[in-house]
């Protein structure tokens, strides 16, 4: 793969290598295809600075009644948690509306059910990745929700309620039972929702390790864009990337955020909206917590990394974010961190972060055949749930292209 311009040729080409593209890449692999992984800089987007949890818990999507209330608030600018930017796109606009659609409450509770059935799958392939040596430094820390007076028992109970309903089992904890699993939080915890069983790891780190297992069973990673395809009738001939033309009888996109602009070059309309998000990693000289944490108020989520603390929240659909903004949502998140962890406020500035997952409007990622693109797979729309789903959807589109090479098999007996 040396020579400008030279041709390669694979089983499976996958575009995109962040957590999810690489456990595809590792997956795909497994099971004896030739792989090559397209990214110019793999591991560099969402799964850089997000919040590194595998949480099955977190099963209920963005797609609610409570949510379109606060993002009408957010439109007005009255709500920091979600926003909506302008100027959007008419692809947002349908995007919004789809995802209005999506807020019914039979919709939502079939999608739970789903994302948790998925989630659950994922986590033991995490166990079964430490069992092979794999160590991506998942911890199993628990994962402890916190509602303030406001808020309170109600809200807590509301959401154990919810999400038994989709098989999760939370633990109703009242303020001095909140603070006896986590002695670090602030007086103002009122109530709180543990999850004993849910983890966290560091995402860029676990990223890099398992691309470059992916790498050392025999896949090749090219860091180049994907600049254009070429393509045979309703099929994907080859992906011409900056030096070379890569002839794929698969292409897997697990591009991201970037996975709508990406399949409209390869003649596919992706219904994925970028979700921008922020965090803010702060270090510690020592553990300052043991568990993650979620101010559920706030929307604002704490994860012991090693080394510091990472802050995450926030999440502004169409438009891009304003630097104004961008400033604003760091110091709320640093703002409600601190009042989550008092002892935050005497800890230095860290380093903030911004990137964006991929939203689908009704809250499941999109996972299988494009169904205007014959040889392409999808892998996307991850949203905030992209390193919990990581192992499962490299599970999936393995089995998708298995299944693909057996018919391919049966076609030419």
């Amino acid at each position: 793969m040396a020579a400008q311009h030279s041709s390669v040729r694979v089983d499976v080409a996958v575009i995109g290598g962040g957590v999810i593209g690489a456990c595809v890449a590792r997956a795909v692999r497994a099971r004896g295809f030739e792989v090559v992984v397209i990214d110019p800089a793999p591991g560099e987007g969402a799964s850089r600075g997000n919040a590194g949890l595998v949480v099955p818990s977190y099963s209920v999507p963005m797609a609610t009644p409570a949510n379109l209330r606060a993002g009408l608030r957010g439109a007005l600018g009255h709500d920091a948690a979600i926003s909506v930017g302008r100027p959007f796109s008419a692809a947002t606009a349908g995007w919004l509306a789809r995802f209005v659609l999506s807020a019914r409450p039979d919709r939502v509770r079939r999608t739970a059910r789903t994302t948790f059935d998925l989630a659950a799958r994922s986590r033991r392939l995490y166990d079964d990745l430490a069992a092979e040596g794999l160590d991506l430094g998942l911890r199993t820390v628990g994962w402890l929700w916190t509602f303030g007076p406001a808020s309170g028992p109600a809200a807590a109970a509301s959401v154990v309620r919810d999400l038994e309903r989709v098989g999760s089992a939370g633990r109703l904890v009242d303020g001095d039972e909140a603070r006896a699993l986590e002695p670090a939080l602030g007086a103002e915890v009122a109530a709180g929702v543990w999850f004993p069983q849910e983890g966290v790891l560091d995402p860029a780190r676990a990223t890099v390790m398992l691309l470059h297992d992916a790498e050392e069973r025999g896949a090749c990673v090219l860091r180049e864009p994907v600049v254009s395809a070429e393509r045979d009738g309703p099929r994907i001939r080859a992906l011409r990337t900056t030096t070379r033309v890569v002839e794929a009888r698969w292409v897997v996109l697990a591009a991201g955020a970037s996975s709508r602009a990406v399949g409209a070059l390869l003649g596919a309309r992706v219904p994925v909206e970028a979700g921008h998000g922020w965090s803010l990693t702060v270090p510690t000289p020592e553990p300052l917590v043991g568990r993650a944490l979620m101010d559920a108020d706030a929307h604002v989520v704490v994860s012991p990394l090693p080394g510091g603390l990472r802050v995450t929240g926030g999440m502004q659909l169409g438009g891009r974010p304003s630097s104004e903004r961008a400033d604003a949502t760091v110091a709320g998140l640093r703002s409600a961190a601190t009042r989550l962890v008092p002892a935050l406020a005497d800890l230095p500035d860290g380093v903030a972060w911004q990137g964006a997952r991929p939203m689908t409007a009704g809250g499941l990622p999109l996972l299988g055949r494009d169904r205007s693109v014959d040889n392409l797979l999808l892998a996307t729309g991850h949203g905030t749930l992209g390193v919990t789903l990581a192992p499962v959807t490299g599970e999936i589109l393995a089995e998708l292209v298995t299944d693909g090479a057996r018919r391919r098999a049966r076609g030419a007996a």
